[in-house]
């Protein structure tokens, strides 16, 4: 499980499921920088269906009332800030899932 919060780092543990007597669990610490560098392939990746759906309905950015973010990936401030840069917000909602 990896939690990611908007402070500058976090500790990620992942729970070892098969031999978890011979193996154990994985522990570490990721600064948010390099969680960001490592993981900018898959934010750009989760932009894709922002831009069909604009794209398909023939919408433009200006005719959004409102933008809101669903899901876990809603709490990640890197995927906050790119969808704002894209849609050209200054603020987000999200719902919590939980």
């Amino acid at each position: 499980m990896l939690l990611v919060l908007a402070s500058d780092h976090h500790v990620v543990r992942v729970d070892c499921c098969v031999y978890p007597q011979e193996f154990g669990d994985l522990k570490t610490v990721v600064t948010r920088s390099e969680l960001e560098d490592r993981t900018v392939d898959l934010v750009e990746a989760l932009l894709v269906p922002v831009r069909r759906v604009l794209d398909e309905t023939g919408m433009t950015k200006s005719m959004l009332d409102a933008v809101t973010l669903v899901g876990g990936g809603s709490r990640v401030p890197i995927i906050q800030e790119k969808v704002k840069k894209l849609l050209k917000r200054e603020q987000l909602d999200s719902v919590s899932t939980r």
